[in-house]
C-alpha cells in the first residue's frame, strides 16, 4: 500500500516539530543570534513543508517513490534530491545535538564562575605580589571553663 504524499509530508513535519521544540528550547535558555537564526530558518522550513503538501501536484508521480514495509519502517526512493534532504537532516540534526552539548557545557562553566578564565583550574595570578592569605580568625577562648595559672 502506497504512502500519500500528504502521509509522507505529515511524517516529515512531525521530526521537524521536534527540531523545532528543541531549538525554542535552546532560544530560551541561551540567548544567541545564530540560535534565534537557527530558530526562525526551522519555522520557515515547517511552513515550506506545509505548502508543498497542499500543492502536492508539483511531485507529479512520485507517489510511486514511497512503500510501506513495517510498522516504522519506510523505503523511499533514492534518488540523489532524497540523499541530498536526508544528509541536510542529518546535518542538522547533528548541528542540534552539538548545541545541545555546547548549551550544557555552558552552563557548567557559568554556574561555576570559571567562564570568564582561561583554564578550568580558576584565575591564574599574574605576580606572586597579587596573592592575598585568607583572613583567620582566632577562636576567643570560652569562659565557661577556668585557666589554672
Amino acid at each position: 500500500m502506497p504512502l500519500s504524499l500528504e502521509e509522507f509530508m505529515m511524517l516529515l513535519e512531525g521530526k521537524l516539530d521536534a527540531l523545532v521544540n528543541l531549538v525554542t528550547l535552546l532560544d530560551v535558555n541561551q540567548k544567541s543570534a545564530s540560535v534565534a537564526r537557527l530558530t526562525t530558518t526551522a519555522g520557515e522550513a515547517r511552513h515550506l513543508i506545509k505548502k508543498m503538501a497542499s500543492n502536492s501536484q508539483q511531485f507529479g508521480a512520485r507517489y510511486d517513490a514511497i512503500i510501506i514495509r513495517g510498522f516504522h519502517h519506510v523505503a523511499i526512493d533514492t534518488s540523489a534530491e532524497i540523499r541530498k534532504l536526508k544528509g541536510k537532516l542529518d546535518a542538522l540534526v547533528n548541528l542540534m545535538t552539538q548545541l545541545t552539548m555546547n548549551q550544557k557545557s555552558t552552563s557548567n562553566a557559568i554556574q561555576t564562575s570559571i567562564a570568564d578564565h582561561h583554564n578550568s583550574r580558576g584565575q591564574i595570578l599574574d605576580k606572586e605580589d597579587d596573592f592575598q592569605p585568607p583572613v583567620v580568625q582566632r577562636k576567643k577562648p570560652c569562659h565557661y571553663h577556668k585557666r589554672s595559672s
